[in-house]
């Protein structure tokens, strides 16, 4: 069944209507999560805007409506060439909110990256020298972006004029009013509350990442990978989950441009640009954005090329710069290069010892099926720690912590779990505790142990300890199944409702949708309700990808009428992302025969099944061959380093079915 787009519904506004008494509504750009974009024309002027205008639904949010002003007032702040120009701010009749902005045309750099692939390197400099530019504008006045990456950067061309870059949606932004000319001056350490992550997972810098306090240098983070990404034609960080990705922003390092393609010209050069920029601690970064462009205008010259409309970069032509590789930049260079031999040598050292550690098994692993929260793709890169050291998967992968993994008791622990003797794996792992107490792998492990002996304080006390030092846990699939399993047990429900509500972040909240939507139908709609509405009475639940909402509304219907799920599957499948697929399966794969009407069985999904089938040729993944599964007898043969032969496990394999028999 073909789809055609819906009509907007979630604002009052028609095509012809004027509004304001100024403003006519022309036709629609676009619909986001929380707003409209219409082209509209100033009536009295005869000039073309953009009205970016408010869903009503979205109305009684203190936050979205305080960030939607914040938006305004930040861009309206700002007065500068490589800066969308906010021009007007109004309330509609209804109470509704909208911001009119410069109309633009032309297409934001996310489009160009993936219609032209990498770009040339005189063409990448004259984008990121504008995006310094605007940036250097903005946090001379205190304002911090926060959301640097392609799809808010705005490329647009008048006649034949040069190309104009322009930053968009300062929706997240930080203002700082006390702030002087300088941003270094600036009291910009309260700009992320704890626990909380703001900004786009590809671009977020490392404390971002780590929900630490950020400040203007996040912004010069983000340029680094675009400048990256533009030059390459993929950013240098891709990972297969969301968790793999914050780890690679805090610990790798970026593939060198001149591994990746040496042919780019001024190859070095930039690479030392882009190392300065994407430095993992802030403070080692750039002093300021105009520092960033004058190193990358000093590599101008030996590009040959004069950056698109001079005027808007300083003021000043920028033909009075020096050339290539000035002094300053080779000495950054140099000094950089010694930072780098030092780390080297340590993080060698380290792979050293994690080579030789023992074989990877896992523990209460409930699903090996990887939890995807950001576009899978594949990487040759894995981080297996984080700053806290936490270990994250689906279990626990003891063999990934340096320490546990050799300690020959916590190995015995682990064999214990693993067999189900939660008694003896308690006993050994208390006799470890003032050892291991503050290794939150080894809390992770009594979190577990305790959950099994219904512990259920200590269990509380144990995933409090691990969030409060490492918010990014919450995404972890034991802490979110063990959670969950409470919240369905009506004995501990009130307790464990109390524990999310105090320790709710967006890693939470992402940490419970990924088990639910995977879930089978039925079996958690009135538990996805609940989580849905703990989310938005912590103004968390928008905070969400607009897959995964639509995602948990979904599956939040599944007792509820086909037409219901009908409309919300056809929203998924218009917003065309693959992700959604991890709600829609289970009900492709329902049975047809689930629900009974008049004495019959019949087919509760039966109006869906096209939509079903559509879905499944858009998003379903190649199926792939399953490998037999693991039995105990060779789980513990990896956990003692012993690798039996292949006749070996066909023999045990055959002796466990004849004995069944």
């Amino acid at each position: 069944m073909a789809l055609t787009p819906e009509k907007d519904k979630t604002t009052n506004l028609k095509i012809g209507s004027v509004i304001a008494g100024r403003y006519e509504i022309l036709s629609s750009l676009g619909q986001g999560a929380m707003g409209s974009v219409y082209k509209a024309r100033q009536v009295q002027l005869d000039k073309l805007v953009a009205l970016k205008v408010l869903h009503k639904s979205v109305l009684h949010n203190h936050e979205v409506v305080e960030r939607f002003k914040r938006e305004g007032k930040a861009a309206a702040a700002i007065s500068h060439a490589n800066v969308c120009g906010v021009l007007d701010f109004d309330e509609l009749d209804d109470g509704g909110l909208f911001l009119v902005m410069e109309y633009l045309e032309g297409e934001t750099l996310g489009q160009r990256i993936n219609r032209q692939g990498k770009l040339p390197a005189k063409e990448a400099v004259e984008i990121v020298a504008q995006i310094l530019s605007g940036l250097h504008q903005a946090h001379s006045l205190g304002i911090v972006h926060r959301d640097i990456k392609p799809d808010n950067i705005f490329i647009t061309q008048q006649d034949n004029s040069p190309e104009i870059v322009k930053l968009v949606d300062f929706g997240i932004a930080h203002i700082d009013n006390s702030t002087q000319d300088d941003p270094k001056n600036s009291d910009i350490t309260k700009l992320t509350q704890a626990g909380k992550l703001y900004g786009t997972p590809q671009y977020l810098s490392p404390e971002q990442a780590q929900c630490h306090p950020t400040d203007y240098r996040c912004d010069l983070y983000a340029v680094g990978i675009i400048l990256h990404e533009l030059l390459t034609g993929k950013p240098p960080f891709i990972g297969e989950n969301l968790m793999q990705l914050m780890n690679m922003h805090v610990f790798s390092r970026r593939p060198k441009l001149k591994d990746i393609d040496a042919n780019i010209r001024c190859v070095e050069d930039l690479d030392d640009v882009i190392d300065h920029l994407m430095e993992k601690k802030a403070e080692n970064r750039y002093e300021s954005a105009q520092e960033a462009l004058d190193d990358l205008l000093s590599i101008r010259k030996d590009l040959d090329t004069t950056i698109s409309n001079p005027g808007v970069i300083n003021g000043l032509p920028l033909l009075s710069h020096v050339g290539a590789t000035s002094p300053m930049l080779k000495a950054k260079r140099n000094q950089r290069s010694r930072r780098t031999r030092i780390i080297t040598v340590s993080i060698s050292v380290v792979s050293s010892i994690v080579l030789i550690l023992l074989a990877v098994f896992f523990i209460y692993s409930q699903d090996d099926t990887p939890t995807a929260v950001v576009p899978k793709k594949k990487t040759t890169t894995e981080i297996n720690a984080d700053p806290s050291g936490f270990v994250m998967n689906s279990g626990m992968m003891l063999s990934q912590d340096p320490i546990l993994g050799k300690d020959q008791q916590m190995i015995a622990a682990a064999e214990q779990m693993l067999l189900g003797n939660w008694e003896q794996s308690l006993e050994l792992l208390n006799a470890q505790n003032d050892r291991y107490k503050d290794n939150l792998n080894f809390v992770k492990l009594h979190a577990i142990t305790h959950y099994h002996l219904n512990n259920i304080d200590q269990t509380f006390a144990a995933f409090d300890k691990i969030l409060k030092k490492y918010p990014p846990a919450a995404l972890d699939r034991t802490l979110s199944e063990i959670l969950l399993a409470l919240l369905r047990n009506k004995q501990h429900a009130e307790q464990t409702r109390s524990f999310i509500e105090d320790h709710i972040t967006i890693f939470m909240a992402e940490g419970f949708a990924i088990p639910l939507i995977e879930s089978r139908v039925g079996a958690h709609p009135a538990q996805i309700e609940l989580i849905i509405q703990i989310l938005e009475d912590e103004r968390l639940f928008q905070e969400l990808d607009r897959w995964l909402q639509l995602s948990l509304d979904l599956r939040a219907h599944d007792r509820s009428s086909c037409r219901e799920r009908e409309k919300i599957l056809k929203r998924l499948i218009l917003l065309g992302d693959a992700q959604a697929w991890q709600a829609i399966k289970p009900f492709e794969n329902s049975s047809q025969r689930g629900c009974r009407k008049r004495g019959k069985r019949t087919d509760c999904h039966a109006c869906i099944r096209d939509e079903l089938q559509q879905a499944k040729e858009l998003f379903a993944p190649t199926p792939v061959v399953k490998t037999p599964p693991v039995t105990i007898g060779q789980k513990l043969a990896i956990i003692l380093g012993i690798q039996p032969s292949k006749e070996e496990i066909t023999s045990k394999d055959n002796g466990s079915s004849a004995s069944k028999s």
